[in-house]
């Protein structure tokens, strides 16, 4: 089958020629289409110009950059989408329908937008159409009234930003977006890849595809920038020109903003962040972090629009104020869902009461500034045909909400923001000197990531509903803190004092606490699973119905109290499956209706302790102590008691059944109560011989 070109490097070269002329001639039918594409995407002629391609790949970059033994295999993307675009597909399940997944500022609206424009300006196959959409509330009735579907490529921008998978959940909209475009020639989704916190991770176990409701679509991301590829886009940024004669025609800003790039870092690599290099060359500093650079590209936008505005339309605005005015609007598009403003809806937020006592001028002189900013190649804030407000970016909104909290211009609590994975990754920097500030959906203080600067620094909160996930918590102060139905996963909390901390309900799946003082903690119904509570203090603490299982509850070598302690501890109901309990001591602890099936127990103190109805099967009991300890109809079916001390200890109803008891010092008397059966269901008292 001979390869037909729908999009190539070739073809990227010419565009910007075409789009010129086509921009000129308004009776042009494929002008109004560019205008709306200007609108709701951006600006053509402005991509063109600059547009290096980008590779892709099918491993996650982010997967790459933290083991680096992974080499994933690049190619061109126009070269992938066209290969895709000419595949024979036979079955419509999924095959058709790609998914380009990359980070904020990678280049995925960029990228359909290529393709759009190769086929508005008449570079592709005769009979095949193109539709460009942004997904929002109309897409599917949108998708509806389009006709020729079977000739039609669909490209379908921004899943992470639809409003829909919020009210009805990621899966269930991306169904219906499956099912709808199932008939359309090829199908190409954008998406940020950290946009599927729902998903299983098994919709990603197939390299190159993502499955969801037995749809398997082929998938890549977009790669980082090379330094080749950085180098490409300076170069058409900074041409060489005949007015550089005396050097050599390179244009001396070239130089400049090759070595400051470099010494930016990572970010060098985002195509939005090249974008905007001008500004970054003049509020960059080494060793920024990203929040720290989206704060001097907005600083430095303001500081020369206050300076045209003064010059050229004779407006004295104040920065501060306008900044506050593009944080509204940041706010109001997020919380309604919505990518522009118009001027009248700027007008109101201004002259709102509880924003007017904010400004530092008049509430119209601060419209008057925003109605004349600058809106040119880099400016941060555009306008459509229809003279409504968008921001050059969605980066720039994310980061203008997070900053407008930081700032106190707008509050995160009552009714929090939602929360991209982009804002998240602000969040965690202003959060590492500025703590509280920010809220979860349950409106609990949202930290993840948050590491401690000195051990009290939380002690003072009340962290009840908290989103700490994977947080550096080392030595934490934190006795008789509220923690109650917080999230810690995968949080490291070694040496920590939460001596009478709340915990009830917490998630500390996966958290190290090993030497932590947990001592009359209430953790009832806590999730425990595979946490390392190795060396910790439990004794007295409340875990009565919590899921320990495969946790680490054994000795700390590098501690000198280096047994894990659970005196007096509430396990009723508690599930230790799987766990390892070896020298623990669990005197007088009380494991009613426990379960501890297949766990590691050699050694462990159950002096005392009340074990009645517990379920302990094929759990390892050798060199235990269970002196004068209850285990009234406990089942130890298949367990370990090799040298074992059960002086004293309660048998009535106890199945020992299988269970090995060389070397205990288990009486007639007690054997005589205990139930041994040769089959599992075997009628009671018939010992083994």
């Amino acid at each position: 089958m001979e390869t037909t070109s729908f999009i190539s490097t070739k073809v990227a070269t010419k565009l910007l020629k075409a789009l010129t002329q086509v921009l000129k001639n308004s009776v042009d039918k494929r002008n109004k289409e560019l205008v709306r594409i200007n609108d709701v995407f951006g600006n053509c002629e402005e991509l063109a110009k600059f547009y290096i391609q980008p590779e892709c790949q099918q491993v996650n970059p982010a997967d790459e950059l933290e083991d680096e033994t992974i080499s994933s295999i690049r190619a061109g993307v126009f070269e992938t989408i066209n290969k895709f675009f000419n595949r024979d597909i036979v079955t419509r399940d999924g095959a058709s329908q790609m998914f380009v997944l990359a980070d904020a500022g990678m280049g995925k609206t960029s990228l359909l937008m290529m393709v759009k424009l190769s086929h508005l300006m008449a570079f592709w196959p005769k009979n095949y159409e193109c539709k460009l959409l942004k997904l929002g509330a109309t897409t599917l009735s949108d998708i509806d009234k389009i006709e020729n579907k079977s000739q039609t490529v669909l490209l379908l921008d921004s899943l992470d930003e639809d409003t829909q998978c919020k009210e009805g959940g990621t899966i269930e909209r991306l169904t219906k977006i499956l099912e709808a475009t199932s008939c359309f020639y090829r199908v190409v989704i954008t998406c940020r890849t950290q946009f599927f916190p729902e998903t299983a991770e098994s919709a990603f176990n197939t390299m190159g595809k993502i499955s969801f409701n037995n749809y398997d679509c082929p998938l890549v991301y977009l790669s980082l920038f090379t330094d080749e590829q950085v180098d490409a886009y300076l170069d058409k940024r900074y041409p060489r020109s005949l007015k550089y004669l005396f050097n050599q025609f390179y244009n001396p800003k070239l130089h400049d903003a090759k070595q400051s790039i470099r010494s930016i870092g990572s970010l060098q690599f985002r195509p939005f962040l090249l974008s905007h290099v001008e500004t970054l060359l003049e509020s960059h500093r080494q060793g920024a972090t990203e929040y720290e650079l989206y704060k001097g590209l907005v600083d430095t936008w303001l500081n020369r629009e206050v300076i045209k505005l003064r010059k050229h339309h004779g407006k004295n605005i104040n920065k501060e104020d306008l900044l506050k005015a593009c944080i509204w609007l940041a706010e109001t598009m997020q919380r309604q869902g919505t990518h522009t403003v118009a001027l009248k809806h700027i007008q109101q937020l201004c002259h709102c009461e509880s924003h007017i006592i904010l400004l530092n001028d008049s509430a119209d002189r601060v419209i008057e500034g925003i109605d004349h900013i600058d809106i040119g190649t880099n400016s941060l804030l555009n306008r459509n045909s229809y003279g409504e407000f968008r921001f050059s970016h969605l980066s720039i909104r994310e980061f203008l909400i997070v900053y407008g909290v930081e700032l106190g211009i707008l509050v995160d609590r009552g009714e929090p923001f939602h929360k991209t994975d982009n804002m998240l990754k602000f969040i965690k920097t202003v959060n590492k000197y500025k703590v509280g500030l920010f809220s979860n959906e349950k409106n609990g203080y949202l930290l993840t990531g948050f590491k401690l600067l000195e051990g009290s620094q939380l002690s003072g909160f009340d962290l009840t509903y908290a989103s700490l996930e994977q947080s550096d918590l080392r030595k934490a102060v934190l006795n008789g803190i509220k923690l109650e139905g917080a999230n810690l996963q995968g949080a490291n909390l070694d040496g920590a004092n939460l001596e009478g901390a709340n915990l009830k309900g917490a998630n500390l799946q996966g958290v190290s606490l090993q030497g932590a003082n947990l001592q009359g903690a209430n953790l009832k119904d806590a999730s425990l699973h595979k946490a390392l509570l190795n060396g910790a203090i439990l004794d007295n603490a409340n875990l009565n119905g919590a899921a320990l299982t495969g946790a680490q509850l054994t000795i700390l070598k590098s501690s000198q109290n280096n047994i894990t302690t659970l005196k007096n501890a509430d396990l009723r109901m508690a599930d230790l499956s799987e766990a390892n309990l070896e020298g623990a001591d669990l005197t007088k602890a009380c494991l009613t209706s426990a379960k501890l099936q297949a766990s590691l127990c050699s050694r462990t103190n159950f002096s005392k302790a009340s074990l009645d109805s517990a379920d302990f099967k094929s759990s390892i009991f050798v060199n235990a102590n269970f002196e004068k300890a209850d285990l009234t109809q406990a089942d130890f079916g298949g367990c370990d008691f090799t040298n074992a001390n059960l002086q004293g200890a309660e048998l009535s109803g106890c199945d020992l059944t299988q269970a090995r008891l060389t070397s205990s010092n288990i009486t007639d008397s007690q054997r005589g109560v205990a139930i041994f059966r040769k089959y599992k269901n075997e009628k009671p008292n018939e010992l083994v011989e």
